[in-house]
């Protein structure tokens, strides 16, 4: 490849930066000027085609615009992209938000992540959380980060998931089951008063046990996958049974 090439295919992913940052411009309502399109670019250039892509995917799904700050700033998409140390705790407390958008106080919902569940607990438990306005979490947001870190170094675990409105009044369980990225892995189907042991044990599975937490890691997480056997997974201490 000659050096006119090299600049041809250099300006042709600036293009496509650009036309990734127009997708968040059209997306949220917001406009960039030409000088901050030009920092932008400039400051993502680094990032690969798939890093941008899912950066943008995950700006689009759980980062929130409010008046002072309409638009993503350089620093949300980099985290988005993986790209900052508390990745992790970002992208958990984000799964968070979104979860609270999408699925709402009266569903119970796991994350697969027991410190994500101590951390929700340690912030009144997700029926109070799902009710907290932009004040509120403007306030506690990093607070949450720092427990959820300070949760995973100590293996502080909340359960393997956070009960809603239904379940706790004592009627039908509508269970969502994510990852802590918030990436939908199923839904159980409302059942009266308590969840089938299957689910139980599938959920520990996916909490607790290393087939589960490989299987989300790798993204093949399938029903009825490699389960510890039941002695094994009631004698995990400290560990709320469901």
């Amino acid at each position: 490849m000659g050096v006119l090439d090299e600049i041809d295919e250099a300006t042709k992913y600036d293009a496509y930066i650009a036309s990734q940052l127009l997708r968040l411009q059209f997306f949220f309502g917001a406009k960039l000027d030409k000088d901050k399109m030009k920092i932008y670019v400039e400051e993502l250039r680094h990032l690969k085609p798939p890093q941008l892509d899912a950066a943008v995917k995950r700006i689009k799904q759980t980062w929130r615009p409010s008046g002072p700050n309409p638009y993503p700033a350089i620093c949300d998409i980099l985290r988005a992209a993986g790209e900052s140390e508390d990745d992790d705790a970002l992208l958990a407390i984000a799964a968070i938000k979104s979860a609270i958008r999408r699925h709402g106080e009266y569903r119970s919902v796991s994350f697969c992540d027991p410190a994500l569940h101590h951390t929700v607990i340690a912030f009144g438990g997700w029926v109070d959380i799902c009710g907290k306005d932009e004040t509120w979490w403007s306030v506690n947001e990093g607070r949450m980060r720092e427990t959820y870190q300070s949760a995973k170094r100590a293996g502080l675990s909340g359960g393997t998931y956070l009960p809603g409105i239904c379940e706790a009044s004592g009627g039908w369980i509508d269970l969502i089951i994510m990852d802590a990225k918030g990436k939908l892995i199923e839904q159980v189907d409302k059942s009266l008063g308590v969840l089938p042991n299957e689910t139980k044990l599938r959920l520990r599975q996916l909490c607790y046990g290393k087939s589960g937490a490989a299987q989300i890691e790798s993204g093949a997480v399938v029903r009825g996958g490699e389960i510890e056997s039941i002695a094994q997974l009631l004698s995990l201490a400290d560990r709320r049974v469901v």
